[in-house]
């Protein structure tokens, strides 16, 4: 397609999916003329101009007048409602990005951005604006405040369950899965799906809890695509019992079943995206860990300088790749700090030790020059830096201090061949 063709392709796309995703709202059972508790174009209205940018307003605008004004409301009201409609997307969207936003909504700052800035802000403009040109042309459906209620809930539902979707898939497009990674989301969705309609269609409403296993595999297996997923899929599910009548929860107005049921999935998505995020982020910080080690380690093949830790309540000596050939053993084998000072040269041997416990004792750094024995007789004199440091603080008392600090104190020190 010419690239001069996909502004209006998009322009469509927005203002065709509004308008279908606002009928459908609006034409169920549980609505309240233009309100209703189950409003999904909001998601996608904030996640259009999240992705594509702010420039998309205007389609926003288009298909929020021609479903109002195919609705139940006048040529003038759907525009004044429009209105607020797109002034909600706007600024929605920009909070979103001033606070922090990521579209695969990876990190917890990006969820809780979608959150504050998109669900509990941004909502409150169009609720304002439309419940007040409906009381001001006569046309509000119940008290002012009931009204602006159920359109707030409305409006925030679907951008916690619409628009994390539409943001994830999005930002994962160029994701390849492998076969297994397939058929373990075939299974995963198609098993969700019977058992949210066995528990939310078929009667079986009293046990909930059993969908739980099959959001928490999405979020753990897939991260945000799965927890997204997951969870749009069986709100709609449970949205579908509610308006359905099948989940007798105790309210006897639909609306407010439905309410009840919207608000329930709306705090499990924002759960599963955040434990998704904090999965990934841990992941993140664990590759930047071993990219950070995969770039140390070839510093010191290149400088010649290995370093080392001894936990001394473990009694473990930890050697970089380096050092292991610096001293000329096979790299991987587990050292003690007898072992390590059995390598010194005998005649060193007892300066090494007195000067690490004493520097450990005084808790201050050391250097100096000693020499090694490698196994093939050779001797080296390399010189070594080092310093102590606690791993843990005890606030109770100093001498529970000294024990502890002594128990969890490591050891660290550079080795390297004098110049």
């Amino acid at each position: 397609m010419p690239r001069r063709a996909l502004p209006f392709l998009w322009f469509a796309l927005i203002s065709g999916a509004y308008v279908g995703a606002a009928k459908l709202g609006i034409q169920l059972p549980v609505s309240k003329g233009v309100i209703t508790p189950v409003w999904a174009p909001s998601g996608i209205a904030l996640a259009a101009l999240l992705i594509l940018g702010l420039r998309y307003w205007p389609a926003v605008a288009v298909g929020a007048f021609v479903a109002n004004a195919t609705s139940e409301a006048s040529a003038g009201v759907a525009a004044a409602i429009a209105v607020g409609n797109t002034v909600e997307a706007v600024v929605g969207a920009t909070l979103v990005r001033r606070i922090g936003f990521r579209p695969g909504l990876d990190r917890v700052r990006s969820v809780l951005a979608l959150v504050v800035g998109g669900a509990l802000v941004s909502t409150a403009i169009a609720a304002t604006n439309g419940v007040t040109v409906l009381t001001a042309a006569g046309e509000a459906p119940d008290s002012y405040g009931d009204a602006w209620v159920l359109w707030w809930f409305g409006d925030a539902v679907g951008e916690l369950l619409v628009a994390p979707l539409v943001l994830v898939l999005y930002a994962s497009r160029r994701w390849r899965p492998s076969f297994p990674q397939v058929v373990e989301g075939i299974v995963l969705l198609g098993g969700l799906a019977a058992v949210s309609a066995v528990i939310f269609l078929g009667g079986a409403w009293r046990y909930p809890y059993v969908i739980f296993p099959f959001l928490l595999w999405g979020a753990l297996r897939f991260r945000q695509v799965g927890a997204a997923t997951t969870s749009f899929v069986a709100g709609a599910f449970g949205t579908w019992g509610a308006v359905a009548g099948t989940m007798p929860i105790g309210v006897e107005d639909a609306t407010h079943r439905v309410q009840v049921i919207q608000a329930l999935f709306a705090l499990i998505t924002v759960s599963m995206l955040f434990v998704g995020a904090t999965l990934s982020e841990r992941e993140a910080s664990r590759e930047k860990l071993l990219q950070t080690t995969s770039l140390l380690g070839e510093a010191q093949a290149l400088a010649h300088i290995g370093s080392w830790e001894w936990d001394i309540r473990r009694d473990v000596v930890t050697w970089s790749d380096e050092l292991y050939r610096v001293f000329g053993v096979p790299t991987g084998g587990r050292v003690t700090y007898a072992a390590y000072l059995e390598r010194i040269h005998p005649e060193d041997r007892s300066f090494v030790d007195d000067t690490v416990q004493r520097a450990f004792a005084e808790r201050r750094p050391f250097a100096f020059e000693h020499r090694i024995v490698r196994p093939d007789g050779a001797e080296r004199t390399i010189s070594s830096r080092g310093s102590p440091s606690a791993t843990s603080v005890s606030t109770s008392g100093h001498r529970r201090l000294r024990i502890l600090a002594a128990r969890s104190a490591a050891w660290r020190a550079s080795v390297s061949p004098p110049s």
